[in-house]
């Protein structure tokens, strides 16, 4: 790390090879995405949960949602040795242009929230101005309620119990919301501006 540093420095400031002024928002962000994963890729290679002490039982599950695709497999390649496969989670891979039977299930984490939602489609619904919203459910309004309420413009990200437990919503997830239940939801532009229903 202390090499990367010394030679960020080299190549910027001393010798002027490198112009963050004249690198384009979209390449910068790419560059940053990119650095950023190798250095957390690099952290979690020498993660040890008995290093974690009082907090290692609550740091069991992983949601690996960088823009890098191959950095969410690796990710979820190692974690799942630690937390097993059932708790390491990754975005949908970015397959436009590319076949998704090509990646081996084995090889990937359990997908966040459905295949719909790639990192680009995440990204492109907030720069839309959508919103993560909560909605507790009541035996007034029920999941059925919240589904003829939101339709298609609302995704459950994460479902929280009366007890504090937290459900992460995945494409193999098989919940059940109900009374008392709360939905932690993305709701698209236009369609989380109202309140729903009274309940």
């Amino acid at each position: 790390m202390l090499v990367l540093l010394i030679a960020g420095f080299l190549a910027g400031p001393v010798f002027g090879i490198l112009q963050p002024d004249l690198v384009s928002d979209e390449t910068l962000v790419s560059i940053v995405s990119l650095a950023v994963s190798v250095i957390l890729f690099e952290g979690s290679l020498s993660l040890r949960l008995s290093e974690l002490g009082d907090s290692a039982p609550t740091v069991w599950r992983l949601l690996a949602m960088s823009p890098v695709d191959e950095f969410n497999m690796l990710a979820v390649r190692h974690f799942a040795t630690i937390f097993g496969r059932a708790n390491v989670y990754q975005v949908a891979p970015d397959t436009e242009g590319r076949t998704r039977s090509g990646v081996s299930p084995r090889l990937t984490g359990r997908i966040l929230f459905g295949y719909r939602w790639t990192f680009p489609t995440l990204s492109h619904a907030f720069e839309q101005g959508a919103n993560v919203k909560v909605t507790c459910l009541t035996e007034e309004f029920g999941f059925e309620g919240f589904r003829r309420y939101y339709g298609d413009a609302a995704q459950v990200l994460f479902l929280l119990e009366p007890g504090g437990r937290l459900h992460v919503m995945a494409e193999d997830a098989r919940l059940s919301p109900r009374a008392g239940h709360c939905l932690i939801s993305l709701v698209l532009a236009g369609r989380g501006s109202v309140e729903p229903p009274a309940r």
